[in-house]
């Protein structure tokens, strides 16, 4: 039997070898340029990465150290456990492929918002209207951003019973997997070739009225989503089961988040429907892939007798009394 010493290196060997793993290809920050030529992006969450890398050395030790037995750590369960060695190992693997994600989305919807905070405190001679869509409007759309990829962050990075939300279960298939994967970097920007979504939170709508009306509306579903996020809380993540969610949006529908994303995606699409129809390929695929989403989500977590008497208690997917 491995000792804790033991385990603590082979926990901190793994976290390591992703690191430079992640340093040599960043995966999240691959993109192309106007003349269709693949690079990746110079971006500071790279940076992070190392640190947490770091950081992660007395966590490893602590961690393992305080459980009274080795099989009660995740790396000692892979190790010795062989009936939750595939959920220990798919845990890692999220981790890996989230975090370094989430985390560089994060940093970039809040630099976008301090840039925007800023300027409205610097900016002169300008109308209110021009302040409002030049500078307000972005500030709260990337403010919820901000705070709703920074709670997905945080649930990737820390996994705890002191904000209850340990993983339970790992959705174990191969199309959950696929169908959540393709949505974030690098799966996304190379469907994306193929498929575009091609949507726009900041679209001009026919008229400045209409427009504002508009954005009006969007700041609404904005604070939707982030109540929908919010809600899950600590809990936020793909692909795993950390207790089931009945309060916020989802005492009325079991997939609010979704339902609203989809929303302001045809909504900002309309101009660009009007323009170039063609493209309405690529939305019904993104929103078919969300729908997919859905139902892998579900096929997972009526694992749980917690989800089941849910299901029976919220009818409805998407919205109540209809879908």
């Amino acid at each position: 039997m491995l000792s804790k010493s033991h385990l603590i290196l082979i926990d901190l060997l793994i976290v390591w070898v992703a690191v430079i793993c992640y340093l040599i290809f960043p995966f999240d920050q691959l993109r192309i340029d106007v003349n269709n030529d693949w690079y990746f992006n110079d971006h500071i969450s790279k940076y992070i990465i190392i640190l947490m890398g770091f950081f992660y050395i007395p966590f490893s030790i602590w961690n393992i150290r305080g459980k009274n037995h080795v099989f009660e750590t995740r790396i000692g369960r892979l190790i010795f456990d062989k009936k939750s060695r595939k959920k220990e190992l798919l845990i890692y693997l999220l981790k890996l492929f989230f975090i370094p994600s989430m985390l560089s989305l994060t940093i970039q919807n809040g630099m976008i918002m301090i840039e925007h905070i800023v300027l409205i405190f610097n900016t002169e001679h300008i109308s209110i209207y021009e302040l409002y869509c030049k500078h307000l409007y972005p500030l709260i759309i990337y403010a919820v951003l901000f705070i709703c990829t920074g709670l997905y962050t945080f649930g990737y990075i820390v996994e705890s019973k002191i904000f209850n939300n340990e993983i339970t279960s790992v959705d174990t298939t191969f199309i959950g997997w696929f169908v959540t994967l393709i949505c974030y970097y690098p799966f996304y920007i190379i469907l994306s070739l193929y498929l575009p979504m091609m949507t726009n939170n900041f679209a001009f709508f026919i008229n400045d009225s209409i427009t504002l009306l508009v954005w009006a509306l969007m700041i609404v579903l904005f604070l939707f989503k982030l109540w929908c996020v919010l809600s899950l809380g600590w809990k936020c993540s793909n692909l795993t089961n950390r207790g089931i969610i009945i309060n916020g949006p989802y005492k009325w529908i079991r997939h609010p988040h979704y339902a609203v994303k989809i929303l302001i995606w045809w909504i900002t699409f309309i101009p660009i429907f009007f323009n170039d129809p063609i493209y309405i390929s690529g939305m019904i695929f993104w929103t078919f892939i969300y729908y997919l989403r859905a139902i892998t989500e579900e096929n997972h977590l009526k694992k749980d007798d917690d989800y089941i008497e849910y299901l029976q208690n919220v009818k409805y997917r998407f919205i109540p009394g209809v879908i």
